[in-house]
């Protein structure tokens, strides 16, 4: 609870304090609006049943004094349009506080989404692999709702508690006895109405755990739907998501239900007592005015109330979505990486990984005691069967992932003590899934490298043999690729994703099975561009079949978790019992 109190402070407090100020001012004038509408009924009450305005009251008599000095004739239609425009007027305010809440509550939304956002993304992989199925997208779109929500509630509440206050200020000057016995029966009508908290904070949690499952469920669909329909599964994956969002769905009946409670039973409880009441304890006989301006002010304050009621109720639903927030944000800290001084802009002479050790958590090593040198300029290839670590390799060079044991180094300085997102700027990684923006052909590809001219792209493409079929579509570079990429084949994809790589001309090249998806012709062609960019770039080849791997100036064989085999490509072949030979048959 001290954390979340304090994350509230930090996080919606100080970083909207003028709109709160605001927001504190125009509730006060609010209040204040409530209490000037509970005394202008008396004087129009007066009127209707005094019309020759004979032996006033206090209140009516103020009135038409002020009226006097405004030359204002007192009688039934001035009394009756100053009830009526300081009703307005309080509808005005009302609004203006509204409108204060929601932008509140948007500046939140953003706030706590770009702040989830930054810190994930600047976070160790391991902060990726450790989260449940759909709990990080949940939590950025329908949780993150919610604790905006979790403020407006707030909010709200506060302005109606000071309403509230306002109302019952007059009540208790004109009848102490009436406005006690109403109070005294409302928080007694309260007392049920607490233990509902403890239900709904359970439904709470138990509607935030079923969807992060349906999310899950849908983007994972999403994400497969080539297999899924490739097998004929649909039924199958639409089922599951259907009987997830059915127990999603239950819960959330069960938790609307028990929040509108309160402000459904409520009222007609409320009128009830009022009536009693009045019946009981107030003296009919006295006078009407004044007890029309109890009862508009009681009756004016219980509704409210009872949404107050209600938003203690629905506080108990958010907080939840609030704690799994605060969770991410603190596991994202956790796993925040560190940059150390040290900037590369070019390799010099080589990269040496020595001695490393690596295991995914809970796991055995999948790497033991490696050690491999990936020269300057020059093309080192990376050769292993699937799941030997090849791609670990390529992980723990750019930091994704932690070593358990060893050293490495770009060219004599330690990557512990590189500012890796500087390191990271300078390298092109080309994963052997290609990964498209929902964008233009030409953003994508910009995306790596902003200020790259019309030539630059254009060399680009001819080097990943992707500029003849992108100038052949309709709109050629202002293509939109779809959503990751789908409005293309496979290899288009392949290839705009190296065009994007070449186009930023690194100082590292990691190509993880990046040809996977092209015929032989492209590869080869492939094969030409990186021995020619090789000049000036070093190239990290990894893979366990390519038409690449003969362009490499050195090879390292990775067999039951270390380096088996190296040397050159004509060497390695030499031999048709070599490792390498029985990964490349």
């Amino acid at each position: 609870m001290k954390n979340i109190l304090g994350f509230i402070i930090e996080n919606i407090l100080k970083k909207n304090i003028f709109l709160l100020i605001l927001l504190i001012l125009s509730m006060l004038i609010e209040a204040a609006l409530a209490v000037s509408s509970v005394i202008t009924i008396v004087p129009f009450v007066e009127i209707v049943l005094n019309p020759e305005l004979q032996n006033l009251n206090k209140i009516t008599a103020f009135i038409l004094k002020i009226f006097d000095k405004l030359n204002i004739s007192g009688n039934y239609f001035s009394f009756g349009i100053l009830f009526f425009l300081t009703n307005l007027i309080k509808a005005l305010v009302s609004l203006k506080v509204l409108q204060i809440i929601l932008k509140i509550k948007f500046r939140i939304i953003k706030s706590f989404r770009m702040s989830l956002l930054n810190s994930s993304l600047s976070s160790k992989w391991k902060f990726f692999s450790g989260i449940g199925r759909g709990k990080l997208m949940n939590s950025l779109n329908e949780e993150l709702n919610k604790i905006s929500d979790f403020f407006s509630e707030i909010a709200t509440a506060i302005s109606y508690i000071i309403q509230i206050c306002a109302y019952l200020i007059l009540p208790f000057i004109l009848n102490y006895k009436i406005t006690l016995t109403v109070i005294i029966f409302t928080f007694v009508l309260l007392i049920p109405f607490v233990f509902l908290n403890k239900i709904l904070l359970k439904l709470g949690k138990e509607n935030i755990a079923a969807g992060n499952s349906v999310i899950g469920l849908i983007n994972e669909s999403l994400q497969a739907a080539k297999v899924i329909i490739s097998y004929g599964n649909k039924n199958k994956s639409l089922n599951k998501i259907g009987k997830q969002t059915e127990n999603y769905n239950k819960t959330a009946i069960r938790q609307r239900l028990l929040q509108s409670l309160s402000s459904n039973a409520f009222k007609p409880i409320a009128i009830l007592i009022l009536i009693i009441t009045f019946g009981y304890v107030g003296n009919i006989k006295a006078n009407l005015s004044y007890l029309a301006a109890i009862f508009w002010s009681l009756y004016s304050s219980l509704p409210l109330l009872a949404i107050v009621l209600r938003s203690n109720l629905r506080l108990a639903t958010y907080f939840p979505s609030l704690q799994q927030y605060s969770e991410l944000k603190n596991r994202s800290i956790l796993f925040k990486e560190s940059y150390g001084k040290e900037k590369v802009s070019k390799i010099i002479n080589s990269i040496k990984i020595k001695n490393i050790y690596f295991n995914y958590e809970k796991k055995e090593n999948i790497i033991e005691n490696l050690s491999l040198e990936i020269n300057a300029n020059k093309i080192t290839s990376i050769v292993g069967k699937s799941g030997s670590g090849k791609s670990t390799i390529s992980d723990i060079l750019i930091g994704l992932q932690d070593i358990k044991k060893g050293e490495i180094f770009f060219d004599d300085k330690k990557l512990d003590d590189l500012d890796l997102n500087f390191l990271r700027e300078k390298i092109s990684l080309v994963p052997q899934e290609p990964i498209l923006f929902y964008d233009t052909i030409k953003n994508n590809l910009t995306w790596s490298k902003t200020d790259a001219s019309e030539n630059d792209i254009i060399d680009s493409l001819k080097l990943a043999n992707a500029y003849d079929f992108v100038m052949k579509l309709p709109k050629k570079l202002e293509t939109v690729v779809g959503e990751r990429g789908t409005e293309l084949s496979g290899g288009e994809r392949q290839r705009i994703v190296l065009a994007r790589a070449f186009l930023r001309n690194p100082t590292l090249l990691i190509l993880d099975e990046a040809t996977s998806g092209l015929d032989k012709i492209s590869e080869n062609k492939i094969k030409e561009s990186i021995l020619s960019i090789s000049k000036n770039t070093t190239i990290l080849i990894i893979a366990h079949k390519s038409p690449l791997i003969e362009a490499s100036n050195y090879i390292y064989v990775l067999r039951d978790k270390k380096i088996a085999e190296e040397g050159t490509y004509n060497k390695l072949k030499e031999n048709p019992n070599s490792a390498f030979n029985l990964i490349n048959y």
